[in-house]
């Protein structure tokens, strides 16, 4: 049986689309490699949806989450 759980990230007080040294900045959701879903930084908010499969860490018994979504080793994810 895969288990899985959809995360909702609601953004709010966004940096606008002047921030430091940089303009027309944008605010996204990685999945894979591509930022998906992107906005303009001055937004009133956003929600973004990120599905992600759950299994047990072997090594942790940890939750160990996997998927598009998903970045990096399970000790360093993202």
């Amino acid at each position: 049986m895969q288990n899985t759980i959809t995360i909702l990230l609601h953004c709010t007080d966004l940096p606008g689309v002047s921030f430091e040294d940089k303009t027309a900045v944008r605010l996204g959701i990685q999945k894979g490699k591509d930022v998906i879903d992107d906005v303009p930084a001055d937004t009133e908010s956003v929600i973004f949806t990120c599905p992600l499969r759950v299994e047990r860490n072997t090594k942790t018994g940890k939750p160990n989450f996997l998927g598009p979504f998903a970045h990096g080793t399970p000790e360093e994810r993202f």
